[in-house]
Order: structure tokens, then sequence, then C-alpha cells
């Protein structure tokens, strides 16, 4: 989780092939289409003809698997397990997915736009660390 392969990352060697499956799932997939209908309107979408149950099945299996993929790595990097290990990591990931253009109430959002809301989440968290702020502060300035 900590080292480095031909001096990149290995976070990053793990996170760019995942992020570009899951980009082109979303956007050029009849799945990734399907998941857009059922976030703006799972009742159109069923309506439509889209498998509204299979399909968020399969889509909370795979985030499941992504989840776990997550741990797995974050756990590698401290070197040690905690049951409370990422708590803050929820509020971060759905003000990054906000920043992003993600919708709260389904329907919109993209990849592209969710790491650019990365991107600046932790660009703010490392200008709060300089700044010396609170840690509860800066929960706070997140939400």
């Amino acid at each position: 989780g900590a080292g480095f392969t031909f001096g990149i990352p290995n976070l990053v060697l793990v996170a760019l092939p995942i992020l570009a499956i899951v980009f082109v799932v979303l956007k050029w997939t009849t799945f990734g289409r399907h998941l857009y209908a059922i976030g703006g309107n799972a009742l159109a979408a069923k309506t439509a003809g889209t498998q509204v149950r299979r399909n968020l099945i399969i889509t909370y299996v795979i985030c499941a698997v992504l989840a776990s993929i997550a741990a797995y790595l974050l756990t590698a990097r401290s070197g040690s397990g905690q049951p409370t290990f990422g708590g803050a990591f929820a509020l971060q990931s759905i003000t990054a997915a906000v920043i992003g253009g993600a919708s709260l109430q389904g329907g919109r959002g993209g990849v592209g736009g969710t790491i650019l809301g990365v991107i600046f989440i932790m660009l703010l968290g490392n200008g709060m660390n300089f700044m010396r702020l609170d840690t509860n502060m800066q929960s706070i300035a997140l939400g």
C-alpha cells in the first residue's frame, strides 16, 4: 500500500485501471445507461424494460468489491487494521461526488467530475492541515 513501482505509488497503479473500467462501463455500456436511468427514476426505468432489481444487486456487489479493495489497500498502507479506520472517508466521498456534479437524488454524475471533486477535497484538506486547523473544524468545513 505504501510502496512504489517505477516511481509511481502502488495505490495509483491500482486505482487508475479501476477508474478506467468504471468510466467505460458508465459511459459506453447498456448497463451504465440503465444505472443512470434507475438513479433518475426507478419506476420509469422499470416501465421502460430495465431489470431494476437485478441491476441494483449487481451494482451493490460491485461497490462491495471495490470497498474491500480500498480497505485492503488502506490496511496495507497503514500496516494495521482497526474497526473505525476510514470512518471519515464516507463524508469525504459524498462531498467529492457532489462537488464533482453527482446528484444526491440520483441520475446525474460521472467519473471525471468525481475525480475533480476528489482532487479539490484533497487540496482543501492539505490546506487546512497546513493552517493547523483542528480535525473537527476540518470535518465541519468539508460538510
